[in-house]
């Protein structure tokens, strides 16, 4: 059944490239890169990827809008060759619709296709509602969001700034010029249905949240998130306590907190600062640490009820652009109780029009008993748009 949906989407996708310049009902756009990654371990490795993504929208009507996208996949190299479950990773969908397929998945080679948006928005004047799987953005913070408790995303996975989607219907209605109400039930796996609500409004010109929802066989939960500036610093924040429905087992309260300021000076020099607590983290045995696998603990995947292993996290980031067609940055994030640190340089050349080159370091180090286990990560990404 997935194979056809997803063989359906390249149908019309390919209808959209045809129909676009004639028929303003439908639009198509999208982009393809080519990202090659190294780490320097205690073996070099290396893994190539073509990544291509399609976005296709249909308007039937004025009111109605019908959205599809798709992420296609090759990758190859060591990496793929030394992980003998690496294209079941690839295609592992944590959710009750698996519209993720391996094509071919080869001990050195993986081709994957993933529908991460298909859903129906209907909009009549201030009320708006989604059916599908689509993307519910509630984060107010830069890099960890307690509110954004159906789409939380690593800061480390760079090459995905869609974020995943969730299966859900989604109601909203705007009851002012910044004000509006959310209602949305999702799906999970098995029996799970989270229902959640939001309540957004402005209060001194600070932008407020207030947020709540219940997933059957989990937790109730209750969050705020704020928006706003003093003078020329924006300040932003969110928060979420979380009670388990049956306390028992490995289920506890948790509370989260993050908090983040930024601010631009002269030439777009840009400095940006944040904190979170996390209730639930804790201080890793060095004796443990020397044996845990860095690149693991970096690519697993992360909830808004536990962004992070560390009770005390903070993120730095400065940021300038050299000309107009070339940006730098450089990121630091410091785990405070594991004295583990995270440094990332970033340079971005623009080519030309929707051509982009861009290279990223990604540093880890973290102290282990005797010493400290590092690991360094290289990537080269060669994106075009369209």
């Amino acid at each position: 059944m997935r194979k056809i949906i997803i063989l359906l989407v390249f149908i019309c996708s390919g209808i959209a490239i045809q129909a676009q310049d004639t028929l303003k009902k439908f639009t198509f756009d999208g982009y393809t890169s080519f990202m090659q990654t190294v780490i320097t371990d205690s073996l070099w490795m290396t893994q190539s990827m073509f990544h291509n993504r399609l976005n296709f929208n249909w308007y039937p009507i004025k009111v109605l809008k019908v959205n599809l996208e798709v992420r296609n996949r090759f990758v190859y190299g060591e990496m793929v060759t030394m992980d003998y479950a690496f294209g079941e990773k690839l295609s592992f969908e944590d959710r009750p619709i698996d519209l993720s397929h391996n094509w071919f998945s080869k001990p050195s080679w993986v081709l994957n296709s993933m529908v991460d948006r298909g859903n129906v928005e209907l909009t009549l004047n201030k009320f708006q509602l989604t059916l599908g799987r689509q993307r519910i953005n509630w984060a107010r913070t830069f890099v960890w969001n307690p509110n954004d408790i159906f789409n939380s995303y690593s800061y480390f996975d760079f090459d995905y700034s869609e974020r995943i989607g969730v299966d859900a219907i989604r109601a909203v209605l705007y009851t002012g010029v910044s004000s509006q109400v959310e209602l949305v039930a999702s799906l999970g796996k098995d029996t799970s249905v989270k229902y959640a609500g939001l309540y957004k409004f402005n209060v001194f010109n600070y932008d407020i949240q207030v947020l709540g929802s219940f997933e059957n066989n989990s937790d109730w939960t209750a969050g705020l998130g704020f928006e706003g500036f003093i003078k020329s610093v924006s300040l932003r924040g969110e928060a979420n306590y979380y009670k388990p429905i049956d306390s028992v087992g490995f289920m506890h309260d948790a509370f989260l907190g993050s908090i983040g300021i930024d601010k631009i000076f002269k030439h777009d020099f840009s400095v940006q600062l944040e904190f979170m607590y996390n209730s639930q983290g804790k201080k890793l045995p060095k004796s443990l640490v020397q044996y845990i696998d860095l690149n693991e603990l970096y690519s697993t995947p992360i909830t808004a009820k536990n962004p992070s292993f560390d009770r005390f996290n903070l993120f730095v980031n400065i940021s300038k652009p050299i000309t107009p067609l070339v940006s730098t940055s450089l990121a630091w994030m410091y785990y405070i109780e594991n004295n583990m640190f995270f440094v990332s340089p970033n340079v971005s050349v623009s080519l030309k029009e929707n051509l982009s080159l861009s290279f990223v370091g990604q540093f880890f180090s973290v102290a282990a008993e005797k010493e400290r286990v590092n690991v360094l990560m290289f990537f080269g990404r060669l994106k075009h748009s369209f």
